[in-house]
């Protein structure tokens, strides 16, 4: 766990921190992008299966949320980066994302890929992300995105 002033970023480790996750990415992907629920949620919305889910809270409220599915060899996949609209541009994704992958390094993952939305392609390149593709249309949404990779070290 990272506790900065009034921000606290943790791994998920109960069914009600994994419901706010849930809620945020609603308010992002589905009310927000207009991405269908059906697409959002999926079989790796639980505590129970390959998957480390991931919360960051301002004070009481959680304003983001990632996850990553662990895949094999020491790879996993980045998967449903969201900070509430009025959080964005202050820097919370990116210590997000930092602390992800400290947790995933000390986890044995040292390679980090994910299908990133085409906009937010020059964030992860601050990160030290790599476009591993072309941009595409992914084929459930219709949102361009780009497939990208990061060696952790």
């Amino acid at each position: 766990m990272l506790v900065d002033n009034e921000v606290k970023i943790k791994r998920v480790d109960s069914q009600e921190e994994l419901e706010i996750c849930k809620s945020v990415r609603r308010n992002v992907f589905t009310d927000e992008q207009k991405i269908p629920v059906e697409i959002e949620v999926d079989r790796y919305d639980n505590l129970n299966c390959n998957v480390v889910h991931f919360l960051i809270c301002l004070g009481n409220e959680g304003i983001g949320t990632s996850r990553y599915i662990i895949l094999s060899d020491g790879k996993a996949q980045l998967q449903r980066v969201a900070i509430k609209t009025k959080f964005r541009n202050q820097g919370y994704a990116r210590k997000l994302i930092n602390f992800i992958e400290e947790y995933a390094q000390k986890n044995g993952i040292n390679h980090l890929e994910l299908h990133a939305q085409y906009h937010a392609k020059e964030f992860y390149e601050k990160l030290g992300y790599l476009p591993i593709s072309e941009m595409y249309i992914e084929e459930k949404t219709g949102i361009e995105h780009v497939d990208m990779s990061k060696k952790l070290i």
